[in-house]
């Protein structure tokens, strides 16, 4: 699954701001691990990130909170 490029455009188009938005993990239908999510999230420029607790548990409550950890 790959998410469309983000251009200024597409923000003026549907009014979504990805900044104000979060990407609960399981609308990927659990076809990315909990790193992926993330990157995706700061790759996308999303404002938050909200893991189901099986992706939690793959690396350990210590571990998510640390690598969950997105700028701004």
């Amino acid at each position: 699954m790959t998410f469309p490029t983000r251009s200024q455009n597409q923000s003026q188009q549907t009014g979504l701001i990805p900044r104000q938005m979060s990407l609960n993990t399981a609308t990927l239908g659990n076809q990315w691990d909990l790193g992926k999510c993330i990157d995706a999230c700061e790759r996308y420029g999303f404002g938050g990130i909200a893991p189901w607790r099986k992706d939690v548990q793959q690396y350990g409550v210590s571990k998510s909170a640390a690598i969950s950890k997105l700028p701004g």
